[in-house]
């Protein structure tokens, strides 16, 4: 639901590297009221289908050394 999506976007934290689709936390937290009706048909058509795209089950990690 539209609600649950805007109360994820509200919990994700600022200053945190993007993802793979470089859109910032803040990118979407300032664009949420623009986002909610996209992303929920979105989540709703990969809940239906029940298939989601193939680049979100991939992951970058970057080692980082101790110091």
């Amino acid at each position: 639901s539209k609600a649950e999506i805007e109360s994820a976007v509200n919990q994700i934290k600022n200053n945190k590297s993007p993802g793979s689709d470089n859109i910032l936390n803040e990118v979407l937290k300032l664009n949420k009221d623009i986002l909610l009706n996209p992303l929920c048909v979105l989540f709703n058509k990969i809940l239906q289908s029940g298939n989601s795209p193939l680049s979100w089950s991939h992951g970058l990690l970057v080692p980082v050394q101790k110091l």
